[in-house]
């Protein structure tokens, strides 16, 4: 077991864990200890102000840290969609809005990719949409 240096205001300065992709709960604890401040005024930078703190470590229930793992929901579907490009898919990504996904096998749009591309399944390969996303185009 490895040893944690306690935060001077904080001691083991607990903050709870979100899934990077889409921002749920993990149900983890994180113990920051003396990087805490530090830790916390990275991950206010990464998230654009929406977590963390620009002034460090803030007591009790604000602190969140993104997990060094999906949660179990979008390791689910990444698993669908890796499955769908090894039977012939082809993984998108959004230039506007970064959602990603993947275009089913079946559909004329991958065939055309996939021949184009000269890449025969299970290898994957993808697009970038600069129009027609189903996430923008939904919203």
């Amino acid at each position: 077991m490895s040893e944690i240096r306690l935060h001077p205001q904080h001691a083991l300065a607990p903050a709870i864990t979100f899934c990077y992709i889409c921002g749920k709960g993990t149900n983890e604890i994180a113990l920051l200890g003396s990087k805490a401040d530090s830790v916390m005024k990275q991950v206010h930078e990464m998230t654009r102000g929406r977590e963390g703190s620009a002034k460090g470590y803030t007591e009790y229930g604000h602190n969140r840290i993104p997990s060094s793992e999906p949660c179990d929901e979008c390791k689910s579907k990444k698993a669908a969609v890796d499955v769908e490009v090894e039977r012939g898919g082809v993984y998108w990504k959004c230039t506007k809005c970064g959602s990603e996904g993947a275009i089913k096998a079946e559909h004329p749009l991958s065939i055309q990719v996939r021949e184009q591309m000269k890449i025969a399944a299970p290898s994957p390969c993808g697009v970038d949409l600069t129009g027609q996303c189903p996430v923008c185009d939904a919203q």
